[in-house]
């Protein structure tokens, strides 16, 4: 337990998120987040898909998390060229 809360911690909060895995049903609105998780598994292009939400403290945490990303995901692109 330990580990995934520091795994949690260096992942996701150092960049302003929560990941709702493990939180959700325990939201106020984690039922509703919940059921239309659970439908969007069921159309096109998300079906048989996990989905994962996450909670962004804004939209400079959510730009900044998706351009690590992408950087990450270039310069492995790149070295397997």
């Amino acid at each position: 337990m330990k580990s995934s809360i520091q795994e949690h911690e260096r992942n996701y909060v150092y960049w302003g998120i929560i990941a709702t895995d493990k939180i959700l049903p325990i939201l106020p609105f984690g039922k509703a987040w919940g059921d239309s998780l659970e439908a969007m598994k069921k159309i096109n292009p998300t079906e048989d898909r996990s989905i994962n939400a996450r909670i962004f403290k804004d939209f400079s945490c959510l730009r900044s998390y998706h351009v690590a990303n992408l950087k990450k995901l270039r310069a492995n692109a790149l070295r397997e060229e």
